[in-house]
């Protein structure tokens, strides 16, 4: 019966966002069409500092799907590969464990919306550091047309993965398996928008490990610690 309780909440969270969603996009295809050129070009346009509440506002909701199916198959990637994790070891529950699936499934989802948030800070603050405003405009909608569009697989994943636990492994590689799509294209976008001489390889590597890799087994750490 708990189980069946902590069950029905999760799904009303992701549909009550996906309801969300639906509403704000109401038939325009033009936003889908704005994600998927945001997702590939570096060609720079006109107004393209002009965002429209309306834009702005689905663009947080889609980010938000996204955080929380993830959020989803975060909490299944801990129940499997969870014990064998190093961090686990070392933060043990950082003193707070979190019990029930309930709420270790909105712990994830949490952490999940805040690595999304996070990386949204570092790529601005990075992009502004080392170029100007209109490359880092470009680099950043990257990452949110890229963050955005995975919502149409992650969303169906995370609902998979709720009714059929018993498929937890399949599931949590093909959402594994899209999240390094996704991250391949991003980062061949921030190559061609970045890397025009053949030295900044070494600045690229290092760009790989910092910000594509180290925040991500932070979290996955991070989770692993907080649900014991």
């Amino acid at each position: 019966m708990l189980e069946f309780y902590a069950t029905s909440w999760i799904y009303v969270i992701l549909f009550a966002v996906f309801f969300l969603v639906c509403l704000r996009v109401r038939g325009n295809f033009k936003f889908l069409h704005a994600f998927f050129r945001d997702l590939v070009v570096v060609r720079e346009r006109e107004n393209m500092f002009n965002a429209t509440v309306t834009e702005t506002s689905l663009i947080f909701l889609v980010m938000l799907l996204t955080g929380c199916s993830v959020g989803v198959l975060l909490y299944s990637a801990v129940g499997i590969f969870g014990a064998t994790v190093p961090l686990h070891a070392e933060l043990p529950s950082l003193g707070v464990a979190v019990s029930g699936q309930f709420l270790s499934t909105m712990v994830c989802m949490g952490l999940a919306c805040v690595y999304i948030g996070a990386m949204w800070v570092c790529y601005t603050v990075v992009g502004r550091v080392f170029s100007d405003a209109l490359h880092t405009w470009l680099w950043v909608r990257g990452f949110t047309a890229g963050t955005g569009l995975s919502a149409a697989v992650f969303f169906p994943l995370a609902l998979l993965a709720i009714a059929y636990p018993e498929w937890s492994m399949q599931i949590v590689v093909a959402g594994v398996a899209m999240l390094i799509l996704v991250k391949f294209v991003f980062i061949i976008k921030g190559f061609r928008i970045f890397f025009t001489e053949s030295s900044l390889w070494v600045v690229f590597l290092y760009y790989l490990c910092s910000l594509e890799i180290v925040p991500l087994v932070i979290t996955f750490g991070l989770a692993c610690a907080l649900l014991g």
